[in-house]
């Protein structure tokens, strides 16, 4: 592993070797207090950030390291530092992290592109076994935002690191291991090629993202489904204290399945195995809650290139005729990464909610198939075959 100084390119990211002479740049975006809010390091003042490059540069110097200043390539203007660290030769494995970027840089292509940059010359140029990356277990828009780059949770080392604040920190790791990586340079090319709507959001201090402190995500160890790793923004609140979540390890499955096996048409006996590989296969999941309560649900399957498909969307009978089934699809499809494909789904009595949302008819180019009896090959009678949405108005 040659961790020697290097430039590494892409079209709108330079990174360069970090150097004293970016002292002045660095402070001139990096001073501002929310950067630093869920980083170890504490960066208020020209001396705290020159003893910050100082130790970037000294880890370089004992071959641990190799710290980058970010640079936007339109402009020229250094917007931010990121860096290779922690450096294990005989393992072939190596950190990304320390990575911070200027607010008004945020939520676009640059540090996306950075990621990418770092992962290709880690896997290609390195040949590298393991790149991982850890956050603190409070930065959920940073945990997001790695699951989003196709990095798999892998658990969290509890009282870990001690803040500048005092704080006791819990750090959760991830990684991207040599075999994952043509996939998840795939999914990272195509993403940059679509622009920034598609870019994961954007990070701050110690492999961090701006955002709040919320509660953890996912579940360890799990694969993303197969339309690429599973996108997700957090929660939202609603009028009457009412809150929307996508975060799947918040789903109350036991509630979940009770509704579709006993009270919804179109999922009449499901059994609670089929609801949980349903949930989590899902490319997205939206729950509605009340005080914690699980009150309504949706899931979306997409290939992420040319389709989604709307199932299982509920609001439990004593909720409806708030505008809460509305809310929930318009999360589910509007806010999802896949918005911009074509939707599909199938209702029997919801067809004015999803007309608020903007589905309608089918086109003249969309045909179905509907299911057949294996053992004879004739199709099933229409009205046998139970609808996947509804009951959310």
């Amino acid at each position: 592993m040659d961790l020697a100084p290097r430039i590494l390119e892409g079209d709108h990211v330079r990174l360069e070797p970090l150097a004293p002479e970016h002292l002045d740049a660095l402070c001139a975006v990096g001073l501002d207090p929310e950067l630093w809010r869920l980083s170890v390091s504490r960066i208020a003042t020209r001396d705290d950030m020159r003893a910050y490059l100082q130790t970037a540069l000294d880890e370089a110097g004992q071959g641990s390291a190799l710290p980058f200043a970010t640079v936007e390539r339109s402009s020229g203007k250094v917007v931010g530092s990121t860096r290779f660290a922690n450096a294990d030769r005989a393992n072939r494995r190596v950190e990304i992290g320390w990575t911070w970027i200027g607010r008004p840089w945020q939520r676009t292509p640059l540090n996306t592109e950075a990621k990418y940059l770092m992962l290709r010359h880690a896997f290609e140029t390195l040949g590298l076994i393991r790149v991982e990356f850890k956050t603190d277990v409070l930065n959920e828009r940073s945990r997001r935002a790695l699951l989003r780059i196709g990095a798999k949770e892998e658990g969290i080392l509890r009282a870990h690191m001690i803040t500048a604040g005092g704080r006791l920190r819990d750090s959760i790791y991830f990684s991207i291991v040599a075999p994952e990586w043509p996939g998840v340079r795939a999914w990272l090319e195509e993403r940059l090629a679509r622009g920034p709507a598609a870019v994961p959001g954007a990070q701050l201090a110690g492999g961090g993202l701006a955002g709040s402190p919320k509660k953890p995500i996912g579940s360890p160890g799990e694969p993303p489904p197969a339309g690429g790793p599973p996108v997700r923004r957090g929660a939202r609140a609603l009028p009457g204290g009412f809150e929307l979540d996508d975060d799947p390890a918040r789903l109350d499955v036991a509630e979940i399945h009770r509704y579709l096996s006993q009270e919804s048409y179109w999922a009449a006996g499901r059994p609670r195995v089929t609801v949980e590989r349903l949930i989590r296969e899902a490319s997205r999941v939206v729950g509605l809650y009340l005080a914690g309560r699980q009150v309504g649900f949706a899931r979306a399957v997409s290939d992420d290139q040319s389709f989604a498909y709307l199932a299982d969307v509920y609001v439990l009978p004593q909720f409806r005729g708030r505008g809460l089934g509305v809310e929930l699809v318009r999360e589910a499809v509007e806010n999802s990464p896949f918005a911009d494909r074509r939707w599909l789904l199938h209702t029997a009595d919801a067809h004015g909610l999803y007309r608020k949302v903007g589905f309608g008819p089918p086109g003249e180019r969309l045909m179905e198939r509907a299911p057949t009896n294996v053992a004879s090959g004739a199709s099933v009678a229409r009205e046998s075959e139970p609808p996947v949405s509804g009951s959310a108005r």
